[in-house]
């Protein structure tokens, strides 16, 4: 990066100044509080925008207390931007930069991003290597910010990328994949997942296991429900049928037997046997015509009694008792007959014959009906029965049939149930599959965490063993220019560590004078300008060398007109341009 132009809009107690640099030399020459701090410190902000962790801005904010503004073009590339700040950088508040090749203008976020990307150091290591104030003091400090540049060139080919931090980033990914005391540490919580789902899967798999069973089950369950369900149907009518049948029959049988009954009069309802004995007797008594017979028999003995005398009387007297006696049961009998015609309202023996078979054919008639009554009555008893014993059978088949439409329900709701598990069997298995991948992507991801730390390390310690002889031989080379002393040699070790060559043996800097050591110091940092930032980009030194002397100052102008890049240095020393102007063309910038 070179600076090319500089305006200072308010800034300190500059306000409204235009400042041009050329791509050589460059002194910024003025006395003490004359602005040339002012002026470095502009350019530190315009770059970082005075939010850093070391920030001198702030003491260089306007007197009248408003935001420090101004503008600044820079060559990168061959391209030239031009960087605006208005007030310090802070959330919201960024520079605008804008190609001044394309005129494409960049903004916020990214503007900022972009100054980093071309200063290409940060505000740390601006302080400890291309700003220096004092030689020996700030190169002490640059040694941790030079070991972390390599760090991070050996890691990820950015030196502004923190060796020790992508180590940290490496070690907290691994613990944030692998670490059990993590809640959410992801390879514990995968195979926490992983172990949950192989349960679910095995729980799954068992209660599917049960489905063969079931459906035999669900056959069994629809097949006696369809015999339960067709012989309640077939058999539910049967019984009340025959009843309704019999009933029937019966009441046509009542009607025969009540149409009977008013055939036979009441009183051959009560026919005795013995009465139609009577009647035979008597008929058969008064058939034979005793009258005629008794009184034939009373003649006859009173004649004789005329003819024979005494025994003729005797005989009379027993033919009239005799007679008269006859004469009585005959008079019984009829009275008997008499009685019984009378009683069956017969008008004789015969029609009281006729009555009594006719009524006795009824009467057996009336006793068939009676007697088919009681045997329907006792096959209703007996069908009320098997009916009563059919219709507990039908309220079990009934119950059985609820059972088994029950059974069925339920088995076809688990096989519903087992169809869902099927389902949520297949979502866990494609689950248990992606877990597993991602177990072993993160297992894979964990491996090569690791092995990037191993590359990391050893690149980082490769790159140093290699760094050490580069910048060694770099400073040497500028310390034997400014010292005008070949024998003497720079040794740099892979700590950075610094000591000097020279024929008698090693020396380390705290065993060197005041003015060697400034010189060792010098050659380093330009050699870690040269090795490690940027070979052709700005230098500043902010009155660097007021404590040099003659011999010193003359061999560092030397140098400066030669190098390549960018030289800002301010002074308030006319000693020091005198001896400049000797070695190179200058632009000289006086306050």
């Amino acid at each position: 990066m070179i600076i090319k132009e500089l305006k200072i809009k308010n800034f300190g107690k500059l306000k409204d100044k235009t400042i041009t640099f050329d791509n050589g030399c460059n002194v910024i020459f003025g006395n003490n509080e004359s602005g040339k701090t002012t002026i470095i410190t502009f350019i530190r902000f315009m770059i970082y925008g005075g939010q850093g962790r070391i920030n001198p801005v702030k003491d260089y904010f306007p007197l009248d207390l408003s935001e420090p503004s101004g503008e600044m073009v820079i060559s990168h590339n061959d391209t030239q931007y031009l960087i605006v700040r208005n007030g310090a950088k802070k959330k919201g508040s960024y520079a605008v930069i804008t190609n001044l090749d394309t005129g494409d203008v960049i903004t916020g976020e990214k503007a900022e991003n972009m100054i980093s990307e071309i200063v290409n150091i940060g505000e740390d290591m601006f302080s400890s290597t291309i700003y220096v104030k004092d030689i020996s003091e700030s190169t002490f400090l640059a040694k941790s910010e030079i070991l972390k540049r390599l760090e991070n060139l050996s890691s990820s080919g950015d030196e502004l990328v923190n060796f020790e931090e992508i180590i940290s980033l490496l070690n907290e990914e691994k613990l944030s994949l692998t670490s059990a005391k993590r809640k959410d540490a992801i390879i514990p919580r995968l195979m926490r997942d992983l172990e949950n789902v192989e349960n679910e899967i095995s729980s799954l798999k068992d209660k599917i296991h049960s489905k063969s069973a079931l459906e035999t089950d669900l056959k069994k369950a629809i097949a006696e429900e369809q015999e339960l369900t067709a012989y309640v149907g077939d058999k539910d009518d049967e019984a009340d049928n025959m009843l309704y049948k019999l009933n029937q029959s019966i009441v046509d049988l009542n009607t025969k037997i009540s149409d009977t009954e008013r055939i036979i009069p009441q009183e051959f309802l009560a026919y005795n046997e013995t009465d139609g004995e009577v009647v035979e007797k008597c008929e058969k008594l008064l058939g034979s015509k005793l009258d005629y017979i008794i009184y034939c028999m009373l003649t006859v003995c009173t004649v004789a009694s005329f003819v024979s005398g005494i025994i003729p009387y005797i005989i009379l007297v027993a033919s009239l008792v005799f007679g008269f006696g006859s004469f009585l049961y005959f008079n019984n009998a009829k009275k008997k007959l008499n009685g019984v015609l009378s009683r069956y309202n017969a008008k004789n023996g015969d029609d009281l014959k006729d009555k009594f078979k006719f009524f006795k054919e009824k009467n057996s008639q009336l006793l068939s009906f009676k007697n088919r009554r009681d045997e329907l009555n006792s096959e209703i008893s007996q069908l009320n029965t098997l009916k009563e014993n059919k219709k507990n059978i039908l309220a079990d088949n009934m119950r059985r049939t609820v059972d088994a439409v029950t059974r069925k329900n339920r088995i076809e709701a688990e096989l519903e149930t087992i169809t869902r598990y099927e389902k949520l069997l297949t979502e866990k298995e494609l689950t248990y599959k992606e877990i597993k991948e991602g177990l072993e992507k993160n297992s894979e991801y964990v491996k090569i965490i690791d092995d990037t730390k191993e590359l990391i390390t050893n690149a980082y310690e490769k790159l140093k063993k290699d760094f050490s002889p580069v910048v060694s031989e770099m400073a040497g080379k500028i310390f034997s220019f400014v010292t005008e002393n070949s024998d003497e040699k720079i040794v740099v070790s892979s700590e950075l560590a610094l000591s000097l060559r020279r024929n008698e043996g090693f020396f380390s800097p705290t065993n060197l004078s005041r003015s060697t050591l400034d010189l060792l110091y010098f050659s380093f940092r330009m050699a870690v300008i040269e090795t490690v930032i940027d070979k052709s980009g700005v230098v500043i030194f902010d009155e660097a060398f007021i404590r040099y002397d003659k011999e010193r100052l003359s061999r560092i102008m030397s140098y400066l007109g030669l190098t390549s890049h960018q030289i800002i240095f301010t002074t308030f020393s006319e000693y020091e341009l005198k001896f400049l102007e000797d070695k190179c063309d200058y632009n000289l910038i006086k306050l």
